[in-house]
This record gives C-alpha cells, sequence and structure tokens, in this order.
C-alpha cells in the first residue's frame, strides 16, 4: 500500500487531460514538434554568432565562449535520461508520478540537469517541448490500469527524453556555422556532434529503447508511433557517418583545387613563424588565422625574400618588416572579419612602421596636428596618412610632405614586390601606389626587353610581362561607389592578396 502524501498543491490547479488514447501525439505531430525544436535550436544557435562586419569582439571568442559552454555536453545528457520514478499518485483517474520525491513534477527537469549558457537559455523551450509530448499527468479508466499504465508512460517519458537529446545534437549545425559564421567553430562543432553521438550510443537507456521497445511488441505498435520513434532513435547512427563523410569529402579527391577550404573543409598547413612575427616573441599561442597552402606559402615567402634583399641592399630602411597579418582557418570555412581568407590562397600582408594610408579621389590635403597647432598643406597627392603616436596625431623626423614621399616610395616597391610573386589580385587602400607600381614595372620590363639580346632571357622577361599585365591591382572596379570606399578603408593598413589555387593545387 502506498504511503500518504499531500495532495493540497495538485488540487489547486488540475491538468488539462485530454481523453485517451489522445494523451500520446499522434506521428504527425511527434515529428513536427521534434523537427520545430530542431529548427529553433539551430536558429539559436546561429544567432549567437555576430555578422562578420561587427568587430566588436576579438576573432572567434563567440567559438571559444560556446565550445566551453558544450564541454560537459555528455554530464548534461546523462543527468537528463536519469528518470527514476518514486511513486505515483492517484487523484480521482488522474496517475500523478512523483519523480524524486517531487509529487507532481519530473524531476530532473532539463533546466536542472543544463550546463553552459547556451543550454540554459533554451531549456524553457526544451521543456515545452517535453511536456507537449509527455504531459505530467496522464488519465486511467480503471484502478486497476495503475500499474501498466504507470510503467508505459515512464518507458514513454524516457523515449521522449532520448528523442529530445538526439534532436539537440541534430541541431548542432556544423556546416552551416562553418560555411556562413566561423570555420574553426564549424569544423569543433562538428567533433562534438560526434562526440556526443558516439556517447548516445554507448547510453544504458539508448540500448534499452532501441533494443526492447523498438524491437518488441510494445504499446508503440498500437498507437502507430513505432516507425516516427524508430527514425529518430537511428538517426544518431547516420550522423556520425555524415560528420565523417563531410569533413573528408576532399580527401576522398571528389573536390577540385579550388573548393578546397571554400565549399568543404580541408587541413591547411602552419604558417612558418618567420613570415607572421617579424621579431615579436615566438612562444606566443600560434595564431588561429595563420594557416595556408603549401603553394601560397612558398609565394608569400618569396615577398619577404625579395624585401629583405631590398632592405640588405639598402633600398629601404631596416624599420619597415614584412609580416603577413591574416591567412586562412585551419581547416578553412568562413572567416571573420576576413571575409574570403576561406580557400587558404589570400593574405594579408603588412610592414611594420608604416602608416595606415586611405584611399581617396582627387587630390588631398594633409593635415598634420601637433598639439594645438594645425597646418595644412596641399600636396596634390591621392592619399591621406594617419599615423598615431602618442597623443599626438604625427610625430616626423621630417617635413610632412618630405616623410610622405619616403612612406609612398617604400609602399610602392613593396607592392612591386608582391606583383613579382605573380597574384591574381592585390587590394590595398591607394588605387595610385598599386597601378603606378605596376605601370613602373612593365616600363623596367620593357627597357631590358630593349637591351638584352640572349633568346631565353627574352622568352623569361616576356612570361614575365605577360604575368603582370593579368595582375587585378583595383579589384574593386565596377562596385558601387559605397562599397569601393568601404573597401579601401578595410584596407588601408595593409595588402589583401589573392593567389589562384589553381597555379599551385593544394
Amino acid at each position: 500500500m502506498m504511503s500518504a502524501v499531500s495532495l493540497a498543491p495538485l488540487q489547486k490547479k488540475k491538468p488539462y487531460l485530454p481523453p485517451p488514447p489522445y494523451y500520446y501525439p499522434t506521428p504527425t505531430k511527434f515529428k513536427a514538434t521534434l523537427t520545430k525544436l530542431k529548427e529553433n535550436l539551430r536558429s539559436k544557435l546561429l544567432a549567437r554568432f555576430p555578422p562578420p562586419e561587427k568587430k566588436s569582439r576579438p576573432y572567434h571568442d563567440t567559438e571559444r565562449t560556446l565550445l566551453t559552454s558544450m564541454d560537459n555536453m555528455e554530464a548534461m545528457i546523462t543527468t537528463y535520461l536519469e528518470v527514476k520514478p518514486v511513486e505515483p499518485v492517484l487523484v480521482g483517474m488522474t496517475i500523478f508520478p512523483t519523480l524524486s520525491g517531487s509529487v507532481g513534477r519530473r524531476k530532473p527537469t532539463f533546466k536542472s540537469s543544463a550546463v553552459g549558457d547556451f543550454y540554459v537559455q533554451v531549456a524553457p523551450l526544451v521543456q515545452r517541448v517535453e511536456t507537449d509530448l509527455a504531459p505530467e499527468a496522464f488519465p486511467v479508466d480503471d484502478w486497476q490500469q495503475f500499474l501498466p499504465k504507470f510503467e508505459e508512460h515512464m518507458a514513454w517519458v524516457k523515449i521522449v527524453r532520448l528523442c529530445i537529446v538526439i534532436t539537440m545534437v541534430n541541431a548542432l549545425d556544423y556546416k552551416s556555422i562553418w560555411g556562413k559564421k566561423d570555420g574553426d567553430a564549424g569544423w569543433s562543432l562538428s567533433e562534438r556532434a560526434k562526440d556526443c553521438a558516439a556517447f548516445i550510443l554507448k547510453l544504458e537507456a539508448y540500448n534499452e529503447i532501441s533494443i526492447h521497445l523498438l524491437n518488441e511488441d510494445t504499446f508503440l505498435e498500437d498507437l502507430g508511433l513505432r516507425n516516427s520513434v524508430q527514425t529518430y532513435i537511428q538517426a544518431i547512427e547516420s550522423l556520425i557517418r555524415e560528420v565523417n563523410i563531410w569533413q573528408n569529402w576532399c580527401k576522398l579527391k571528389v573536390c577540385s583545387v579550388g573548393e578546397l577550404g571554400e565549399t568543404y573543409p580541408w587541413e591547411f598547413k602552419p604558417i612558418p613563424r618567420d613570415l607572421f612575427s617579424a621579431g615579436d616573441l615566438v612562444s606566443a599561442p600560434f595564431p588561429v588565422e595563420m594557416y595556408a597552402r603549401d603553394g601560397a606559402i612558398i609565394k608569400a615567402a618569396k615577398v619577404k625574400k625579395l624585401w629583405d634583399n631590398l632592405i640588405e641592399r639598402g633600398v629601404v630602411s631596416n624599420d619597415f618588416q614584412f609580416c603577413i597579418t591574416a591567412g586562412t582557418l585551419k581547416h578553412g570555412g568562413a572567416h571573420p572579419p576576413h571575409i574570403e581568407h576561406r580557400n587558404g590562397s589570400m593574405f594579408d600582408f603588412d610592414l611594420k612602421n608604416l602608416p595606415n594610408l586611405v584611399g581617396r579621389e582627387g587630390p588631398a590635403t594633409l593635415v598634420v596636428t601637433m598639439g594645438q597647432h594645425v597646418e595644412e598643406e596641399p600636396i596634390g597627392v591621392v592619399l591621406e596618412l594617419e599615423y598615431s603616436l602618442g597623443d599626438r596625431l604625427f610625430d616626423w623626423d621630417f617635413p610632412p610632405h618630405k616623410r610622405y614621399e619616403e612612406f609612398y616610395n617604400v609602399a610602392k616597391k613593396f607592392t612591386k614586390c608582391i606583383y613579382l610573386t605573380f597574384p591574381t589580385s592585390v587590394l590595398y587602400a591607394s588605387e595610385k601606389i598599386t597601378v603606378q607600381a605596376k605601370k613602373e614595372l612593365l616600363i623596367r620590363i620593357d627597357e631590358l626587353l630593349a637591351t638584352t639580346i640572349d633568346k631565353a632571357n627574352i622568352a623569361d622577361l616576356s612570361a614575365i610581362r605577360e604575368a603582370i599585365k593579368k595582375i587585378n591591382p583595383t579589384p574593386w572596379k565596377g562596385k558601387p561607389k559605397e562599397k569601393q570606399d568601404k573597401m579601401r578603408l578595410q584596407h588601408r593598413h595593409h595588402w589583401h592578396v589573392n593567389y589562384s589555387p589553381d597555379t599551385f593545387g593544394e
């Protein structure tokens, strides 16, 4: 005989109970409810990643925070699936299961099991879905149905919770996050999805349901829910296979060279530290955005070699050291805020101590602020220099226009070094520098061709000339003016260099 339990709290508000057998959802409702849950979880997950243009946080902060909150997903799943009844209570002809000592309420709830801010945030949504598919109380027609109905109820609760957990893992939309939000986060989420799926397959609750309830004649067969439940249960098995296929798609040699990192993930090589450290401490953690294809790394190393040669010859000052400020993520994909750096063949090149440049159309005025003194000097050029040191806008050892000419020539020579590695396109804030550098290179090659007799040298110079002519120094041409201005502002402190991967493959 059951022990007496106070029913006062339950009698104040009786739950709505539809007549049997409609306590259970129809197959259509079951599928629709879980599908909607998956879409809601997916959209909330994607919404956690800010648009690439918003740089209020450093690279990949969202990824690190999100994945940290998912570190204990396995523990959360285990706790949520441990539904152990203590004692059912009958009120009239309604059964209120008593779980973990709480009359009329299931424990543990998803909210009490949730770990990490993301799952704490979506806990009310998950709880509503569970209650919708498996209400906390259910009716009986006869007292003798009490225990059988109670056991059936508890079995259904376990099935619903397992299907919810599987839906949560399937909602980790790693493909969309990799392709649209953050390549690193997408890859890491694919690993988490695979790990969680493997974990679920080993759980006792999974084996109990998949072996017994789905392979034996049970109430699910009578209610027409067996096939619907089976579809969700088996989905976790196919998830591991789907993740493995996606991760290794290009290793199966079914990708074109251009699709590596662009359409499908690929494991790019780390860029050597001497190409991006520029004398900085080499003990610092390896930057997440410093990966590229082997062929592209060779191209970048040639730029550095050409530039270092100019420094050794005294053509340019040793103050202006070459460095790469961004490459591609390790597995490609979306790379905020470097939207186009996906395929392992794009770089941001920079020179240490070179002031920022802002592209302008037409003649400009160089404004120099020295404390409270403002001097305006018309220089009739296409650039405006911005350089911050302390509280002053400029700090020159020479008159502003003399210093400007030095920076202009340094930037132009560096652009020539880039051109001599034959990129597809070069984007820099100053159109004058990129166009003038190309023009001067072609003039120099024509001079060499005019004085060269050796046929092999003539052939080499002609090939170089044709390759340089194909380089696009102003990739923004044809775009709206607002787009041009935005692109120039984004590239006032570095050169965006694109090498076609078709020229060197993987």
